[in-house]
């Protein structure tokens, strides 16, 4: 599988010039998508498919490590990432093992998606240094990788 890490303004791009929406995503089955909305009420907290699909999952949690603390887009009221988010991810990337491309994207396109798109790689036995020369951008979130990974052993 192909993972692709995006920021929220170029997933929202790439929807748009492919005319990916709530009417047309099912026509991409080959392709997952996987969307990391903030907990709050700003800017990166809006879905960008409205309907639940079989191809796409929309996650919300902060780029922090435990709850309350200050996220560099949300800083009130925040929420880590937890064990139900990592079951989330797991059950969707099952209910979706024929898919051949994942695009993933949170506010900025380095730190929660980044770790979520690594582990999708990972699960799909994917390239790592492919991966990386994709998504040069990306720092992983290791508490989400490590969440991740405890729950495959």
């Amino acid at each position: 599988m192909k993972v692709r890490v995006l920021s929220y303004n170029d997933f929202k791009q790439v929807l748009g010039a492919s005319t990916i929406n709530d009417k047309t995503v099912k026509n991409f089955e080959d392709t997952i998508f996987v969307s990391i909305l903030d907990t709050g009420t700003g800017w990166f907290s809006k879905r960008q498919f409205k309907e639940d699909h079989k191809n796409v999952l929309t996650l919300k949690f902060d780029d922090v490590t435990v709850d309350g603390e200050s996220s560099p887009t949300n800083h009130f009221n925040t929420q880590a990432f937890t064990e139900k988010n990592a079951e989330s991810i797991v059950t969707f990337l099952e209910n979706n093992k024929n898919a051949s491309f994942c695009m993933i994207h949170c506010a900025a396109g380095i730190s929660r998606s980044g770790a979520i798109g690594q582990f999708i790689n990972d699960y799909f036995r994917g390239d790592y240094n492919e991966f990386r020369q994709m998504n040069p951008r990306t720092i992983p979130n290791q508490m989400i990788i490590r969440k991740l990974n405890k729950l495959m052993r």
